[in-house]
């Protein structure tokens, strides 16, 4: 699947569901503040639903969750997203607009009781995070069930031609559920020999045509015995490349003792061409 078409799904999804969410809430709304329509002058569900400033948050709200969204850095990872991070993510970002939504417009609904208003923002929070989270859920299983199925995969070198690597790549072809990976090549690292696979091997200084001519995807290191200094040398040279790099939690804790991975079924693989940023951080500072 295309990464574009992707994200413009996420992106309508989001869209679509913020869009109910106003719906939603501003019919609930309507019931909850009672006596305050009235006096504004609206006498029926129709005539509230109609208010020019709810026609316009009809189209301006879900751009701003959008937006909230983008900043959070949703968009940034789309085919590998750990769902717990995704439910992390979007009932923090659903909350943020329900407290933005408070102070922009409904300020002139507020109620004398504090628990009227708390009501407002929980109701509005609620709306919010079941549409969008429903709607992030649905797409986000229907690649994972892809990728499980091996309907999407996508091109992987292996760096390492070791006993280490050539276990690693049964494991992936062998595996009772796809990781999404399709090993096309084997790249030998420093002081290896080649070995006997079905695959073509690469050498290292080859890499930048082999990552051109096989359109690889990812690249994973899996070194047997190497030096450290050996192997900070290979994965700086393989930055400029801007493909994905992973590597195996055992190594990734010899070069920065923090491990997050987002897959449990599988082999763990931490991508450690990503800054040490946060996906939030990168957006913030890119607006």
């Amino acid at each position: 699947m295309d990464k574009r078409k992707l994200l413009i799904r996420y992106l309508a999804g989001d869209f679509i569901a913020a869009n109910l969410a106003w719906m939603a809430f501003t019919i609930l709304r309507f019931y909850l503040i009672g006596d305050v329509a009235t006096e504004q002058g609206f006498h029926s569900l129709s005539s509230f639903l109609h208010a020019p400033f709810i026609m316009m948050g009809q189209a301006v709200f879900p751009m701003l969750i959008i937006f909230i969204a983008y900043l959070s850095g949703y968009y940034n990872s789309l085919f590998f997203k750990s769902r717990l991070q995704e439910f992390i993510t979007t009932i923090t970002t659903t909350f943020i607009a329900a407290i933005l939504l408070f102070f922009i417009i409904l300020i002139n609904d507020l109620f004398l009781e504090r628990s009227k208003n708390y009501e407002l923002v929980l109701v509005m929070w609620g709306c919010l995070f079941s549409f969008i989270y429903t709607a992030r859920l649905f797409t986000t299983e229907g690649i994972t069930r892809k990728i499980h199925a091996g309907r999407l995969r996508f091109n992987t070198l292996i760096l390492g031609v070791n006993p280490c690597a050539i276990r690693f790549f049964e494991s992936l072809k062998n595996a009772h559920k796809s990781m999404g990976y399709a090993p096309c090549g084997f790249v030998r690292l420093p002081g290896e020999m080649s070995s006997a696979t079905t695959l073509p091997t690469y050498d290292l200084k080859d890499i930048d045509k082999a990552c051109q001519t096989l359109h690889i995807d990812h690249i994973i290191i899996v070194p047997d015995k190497q030096d450290r200094n050996d192997l900070l040398t290979v994965i700086n040279s393989l930055l400029h490349l801007n493909i994905p790099v992973k590597i195996t939690p055992e190594l990734y804790d010899i070069l920065t003792i923090k491990v997050h991975h987002g897959n449990i079924l599988g082999e763990p693989l931490i991508d450690i061409a990503q800054s040490g940023m946060s996906d939030s951080q990168k957006c913030i500072k890119r607006t």
